[in-house]
């Protein structure tokens, strides 16, 4: 029978196993740490916490068999040390523009992709709730105003989207 495998730090680990999911098919991972499950190559990244109540924010730099790789920022603030998942040369970069909790907001967002380099960069974490949004349109607009290269893709809504490398 196959089963999903839940993937997360501390926090999430224990969410896991109060929702009931057996801790067999649970793994726990940490930043500077690679697991690889089911042909997929998973590489915990630092975030920023974006306060004293949730430390154990994280990003996750995941490189599939074909080599398509695909970095997602998670919720985070502003650092520089965010560019390190610029090492990992992700084809594909999702990062949050949302401004709200201490997260990226626009400007912040494009520093970020500006140093990861992705190919398509989607921004993530907008439009979620009241007064903790971030309008993707006007990420888009920074983009293009400071020169990045990477292309820009919003997702519509309850569609798929197809990276064609």
């Amino acid at each position: 029978k196959k089963r999903t495998t839940f993937i997360g730090p501390w926090e999430a680990f224990q969410r896991f196993k109060s929702c009931g999911i057996d801790e067999k098919y649970c793994l726990l991972i940490h930043p500077n740490q690679e697991i690889k499950v089911k042909g997929v190559n998973i590489f915990g990244t630092f975030s920023m916490p974006t306060d004293y109540t949730d430390l154990n924010h994280m990003g996750f730099i995941i490189r599939f068999d074909n080599e398509i790789s695909f970095y997602n920022s998670g919720d985070t603030d502003y650092t520089e040390l965010l560019g390190f998942a610029g090492e990992f040369k992700p084809d594909i970069a999702s990062i949050c523009i949302n401004g709200g909790f201490n997260n990226l907001d626009n400007m912040d967002a494009v520093k970020i992709t500006k140093m990861i380099e992705p190919k398509v960069v989607i921004p993530c974490h907008y439009d979620m709730m009241v007064n903790n949004i971030g309008n993707p349109l006007i990420f888009e607009s920074f983009l293009n105003l400071q020169d990045c290269t990477s292309k820009f893709e919003m997702m519509a809504y309850y569609e798929p989207y197809i990276y064609d490398n």
